[in-house]
Formats: structure tokens, C-alpha cells, sequence
């Protein structure tokens, strides 16, 4: 297998393990949890950054070695809003690895049986994730087609 397949592959594998960790994230958080449920969301949360370093290593590699060129991207607007899309996404998901953090921390102390509700607006924040990370495919083949370019 050529190298360039294996970092094509990896980056595609690596934003779906991203992408489902988010999904099993937002469906464990919708109602409050135990001690052993919050330490389940912030691993999944750890996955999600294991994902999220290998998506922006394999996807430099692609820019600067495997892929088209780096002239050819840095003059693609295409390119910009992914990588725009990218950083929002990762500043988004600061306040969800904050909280999941606390609550695995904090929910050491109570009773077996005892349940802890997450604040509102996480649920509202990995869902927020979830939609700017939709959109990452959405540029990336528009700029493999040279969807809206001006030459």
C-alpha cells in the first residue's frame, strides 16, 4: 500500500471515529449520570481528541507532502473554509472537554446510585460540533471538484 493511500485513509477514519465518539457524547449526556457514565463520556471525549490530533496530523501530511500541492490549496477559498470550520469546531469543543473534566471529578464524590444532570447548553455545544463537522466533507469535495472556483 502506497503511503499517500494509508494517510488518505487514516484522515477519513479518523474524522468518522471522531464524528461517532461526538454522537455517542450527545446521547449519553441527555440525561443526568453516575460516577461510571461521566467517566465513559470523558473518555469518549479523550477518543474525541485522539481523532481530532490524527485528522489535523494526517490532513497536514496531505497538504504538504501527499496531496495536490500547498500552492494549490492556499488558493482555494474552499480550503480556507474547511480549515476555518475545523478551528471552530475545535474551540467549540473546549467548553464540552471542560465540563466532562469537572463532572468525572466531581461525581466521584456521590453515592453509587446517585445521578448528576449536565448543564443545558453542553448538549447544545456538541450538537453545534456535530454541524460544523458536517459541513467539513461538504468543502472538501467541493474543492476536489473545483466547486465555485473563478478560473
Amino acid at each position: 500500500m502506497n503511503a499517500d493511500v494509508f494517510v488518505a485513509w487514516l484522515h477519513y477514519v479518523s474524522f468518522m471515529v471522531l464524528f461517532a465518539a461526538l454522537v455517542a457524547q450527545h446521547l449519553l449526556t441527555k440525561k443526568p449520570v453516575t460516577h461510571a457514565e461521566a467517566t465513559r463520556v470523558a473518555v469518549l471525549d479523550a477518543i474525541c481528541g485522539v481523532a481530532f490530533m490524527l485528522v489535523v496530523i494526517t490532513g497536514t501530511l496531505k497538504l504538504l507532502r501527499y496531496g495536490n500541492g500547498l500552492d494549490f490549496y492556499l488558493q482555494a477559498w474552499q480550503f480556507h473554509a474547511k480549515i476555518t470550520i475545523v478551528l471552530l469546531a475545535f474551540f467549540v469543543s473546549l467548553y464540552p472537554t471542560i465540563v466532562f473534566r469537572k463532572y468525572r471529578k466531581l461525581s466521584k464524590d456521590l453515592p453509587e446510585d446517585e445521578r448528576m444532570a449536565y448543564p443545558p447548553g453542553l448538549k447544545h455545544a456538541i450538537r453545534f460540533e456535530m454541524l460544523l463537522l458536517v459541513l467539513v466533507p461538504l468543502f472538501a469535495a467541493a474543492l476536489a471538484r473545483a466547486v465555485g472556483s473563478f478560473e
